[in-house]
């Protein structure tokens, strides 16, 4: 089995929360979807999860 990996670059002080909408906008069911900490937000797991896919996303310590 192949493994698909994306990555982006970000200008300077830029989030990569936003550019993410683009990586995570075609995944399948049953993807795991494994990132760090810093994707802990809940339209990212929505997004994911509204795709079938498995987030494994560590909580942020104010979650």
């Amino acid at each position: 089995m192949a493994l698909a990996a994306t990555n982006s670059v970000n200008r300077g002080q830029a989030h990569d929360a936003p550019p993410c909408k683009t990586l995570l906008d075609k995944l399948r069911p049953g993807q795991i979807v494994l990132v760090d900490k810093a994707y802990d937000a809940d339209w990212i797991r929505n997004m994911i999860w509204e795709q079938g896919a498995i987030d494994v996303i560590p909580p942020k310590s104010n979650r």
